[in-house]
């Protein structure tokens, strides 16, 4: 076998371990690896490892890796074997050498993952080569629990019974608030199209609620209803004005007429300046006030102009405000959920502990939901089982489901 065969079969095999499993692995931004390249010196009948190369080198954000001698070249979606032949290449062609040197290319650190929702730590945690969910709970700390009381006794039993009772109803008022926000959003979307604003189906709900609902349309139906008053008077109000500055520009007319028509009598000396100066003066006087109606005009159109926008921007308020609600709704929903969870993982703890004489209640079951980014540079949202597989760089999110329907997003 050739020496430079050789020197290369053997750091192929330094890294054997993780470089079985990188071979169908494609390089991710943020992953780090591992170089080593060298070259079989015949003299001395050793290898030469070149320290200026080798070393631990990080994918850019960009998806680039620059490695000194070869430059910045493109590492993302490649496999170790592919980037070690390319760099084997480059040092060859960049310094000469008769032959490509010996490199062995393994992955120190692979991008992280995040792991956030229903676990004890959410946060930023090294992924490890065919990871599965379970195994990154787990890192995570597991699901969130409360610290166990030391002892626990009937009365801590009726209060964590009354705590679950609680949550659960809660959950249920703030679903049905939610569905009530999106049919709301709904109708003005469909107001948008028709000009008016549809009545809101109103869900079987606390009559409060109902109320606050049916009181906020109200309003903003009183509001565009002002807004439409106003706007038909500023329009009446301006047509009117334009025929005035008409009738005004036809007064002018014809006073320049007869202004015109006295300076030629007087040229002939058949007109005094007295009659020139009131004519003079009149027709003066009417661009004073033709001036005050266009001034007028201007000002109710610029009103009118206001109108038509508070008009637009009614719906887009409204909307923007239930959209508001609802994102702090459904952060509470979360948090309840949660809270849900923790309390009867404490309840049935104490139950299988013989503290309490009881009927296990049904645990909520958790759901995962990944998030990765995709060939396209986007990003998909997948949910997956506990068994599968993460990729670097996933963000996991774990959610607790609380047995209520969700309204969609």
């Amino acid at each position: 076998m050739k020496p430079f065969l050789a020197i290369t079969a053997y750091l192929a095999l330094a890294g054997a371990a993780q470089a079985q499993q990188a071979e169908t692995y494609l390089l991710n931004d943020q992953d780090t690896i591992s170089l080593r390249v060298g070259q079989w010196n015949l003299e001395e009948r050793n290898f030469d490892l070149w320290d200026g190369l080798s070393g631990e080198y990080r994918v850019g954000p960009d998806g680039y890796l620059s490695v000194p001698l070869v430059g910045s070249i493109p590492a993302e979606g490649k496999s170790v074997s592919e980037l070690s032949e390319t760099i084997a290449r480059l040092v060859q062609i960049n310094i000469g050498l008769p032959q490509p040197p010996a490199v062995a290319m393994d992955i120190a650190a692979y991008k992280p993952i995040y792991v956030g929702g229903s676990v004890n730590r959410p946060g930023e945690y090294p992924y490890r080569y065919g990871m599965t969910i379970q195994q990154a709970i787990a890192v995570a700390g597991g699901p969130p629990r409360l610290d166990d009381p030391e002892e626990t006794n009937e009365r801590e039993a009726i209060r964590l019974r009354g705590d679950i009772e609680a949550y659960r109803t809660r959950i249920a008022r703030l679903e049905a608030e939610q569905e009530r926000y999106l049919n709301e959003l709904a109708s003005y979307a469909t107001a948008e199209e028709s000009g008016n604003l549809p009545a809101v189906e109103l869900l079987d709900a606390e009559g409060l609620e109902d109320d606050i609902q049916d009181a906020n349309r109200n309003s903003l139906v009183a509001r565009k209803e002002n807004i439409e008053s106003l706007r038909q008077l500023l329009e009446q109000q301006i047509s009117r004005l334009g025929a005035e500055i008409a009738l005004r520009d036809e007064q002018i007319r014809l006073a320049r007429e007869e202004l015109d028509g006295a300076s030629q009598l007087k040229e002939r000396g058949l007109a005094v300046n007295a009659r020139l100066t009131a004519l003079t003066s009149a027709v003066s006087d009417l661009e004073s006030k033709r001036i005050q109606l266009e001034v007028a005009k201007l000002t109710a159109e610029q009103q009118l102009n206001l109108a038509q926008r508070d008009a637009l921007t009614l719906l887009d308020e409204a909307r923007l405000r239930r959209l508001s609600d609802l994102k702090e709704s459904r952060i509470e929903l979360d948090e309840l959920r949660v809270r849900l969870a923790t309390t009867l993982n404490l309840y049935n703890e104490a139950i299988s502990r013989g503290l309490i004489d009881d009927q296990v209640l049904d645990l909520p079951q958790p759901k995962y939901f990944v998030t990765r980014e995709n060939d396209a540079g986007g990003f998909d949202i997948l949910e997956l089982e506990a068994t599968a597989r993460l990729s670097s760089g996933d963000t996991l999110q774990v959610v607790i489901d609380s047995g209520f329907d969700t309204p969609a997003n």
